[in-house]
């Protein structure tokens, strides 16, 4: 039988070997990995300083967490660490717009007059929309007609 491993992340500090959180040091916040070879008596665990929580291009507590959670998984399936620190690198955006919309039609209208050719456009409630739509699948309908509208405004046939 193969032996379970329980991996944890959390934005407080790692608290067993190979867990994952965050530090406050020199007056700035740290993503880091409690060492994985580490005793798991060992006070104060220690820690491998990854990468300041500043230097994520998408700021905030969440962010963090949602960072060290991909880490902590692609670790566990067997990614070294190293080239995923240069991978973020890389793939930094340089430009995040944020926009605030009413509802799915003012959405897609602002997305659509503010895109240019090859951006990505990314719509994500800040919260539950359970008031707004039925399920997914309604919510999902009211995009595509949104998107119709818009097309057909633009005398675009979809």
């Amino acid at each position: 039988p193969m032996a379970e491993t329980v991996v944890s992340f959390g934005t407080d500090l790692p608290t067993r070997p190979g867990d994952w959180g965050m530090d406050h040091r020199q007056g700035m916040w740290w993503l880091v990995r409690a060492h994985p070879d580490a005793e798991p008596q060992a006070q104060p665990m220690p820690l491998q300083h990854l990468m300041p929580a500043a230097a994520l291009k998408i700021q905030g507590l969440h962010n963090a967490s949602n960072a060290l959670a991909a880490l902590a998984l692609a670790t566990q399936a067997g990614a070294p660490l190293a080239p995923m620190q240069r991978l973020a690198e890389l793939l930094q955006p340089t430009t995040l717009n944020w926009v605030h919309a009413t509802d799915m039609d003012d959405a897609v209208q602002q997305a659509q007059r503010l895109a240019q050719p090859g951006d990505a456009v990314l719509l994500s409630p800040a919260c539950a929309s359970f008031d707004m739509y039925r399920n997914y699948v309604h919510r999902a309908e009211v995009f595509a007609q949104a998107v119709q509208r818009v097309a057909e405004e633009r005398g675009v046939v979809c």
